[in-house]
């Protein structure tokens, strides 16, 4: 999700969702996947964020090392299938400014929503 109106190649934040399934990775290597931009980056862990279920989501909050991007990443379990909810900013204000909307989009994530 990249707000209206704002090319995605210039955004200074985006929030992406994916279900990954059968299981392409186990979750405690997701933090840490290339293809999620962190390889190499240490992670530190945040308090866990439930969903509307009850469903707990592992968090992790990532700084860049020399230069790039602020990360935040959520990741569960529903069956087969591996969530995974990020959170990409170009700075460290722009970070902590939607991080706060990030964890609150988790939260209002639940199995079957009503269309």
């Amino acid at each position: 999700m990249i707000p209206d109106g704002i090319d995605p190649a210039n955004a200074e934040v985006e929030r992406r969702s994916a279900g990954l399934f059968p299981h392409q990775q186990q979750p405690d290597q997701l933090a840490g996947d290339g293809s999620h931009g962190l390889a190499g980056r240490a992670g530190q862990k945040l308090e866990d964020v439930f969903d509307k279920d009850g469903t707990p989501f592992t968090l992790y909050s990532f700084a860049p090392t020399a230069s790039g991007n602020w990360k935040a990443v959520a990741y569960s379990e529903e069956g087969d299938t591996l969530l995974a909810f990020t959170l990409n900013a170009r700075s460290q204000a722009v970070y902590e400014k939607n991080l706060p909307v990030f964890i609150d989009l988790v939260k209002r994530y639940a199995k079957d929503i009503p269309w």
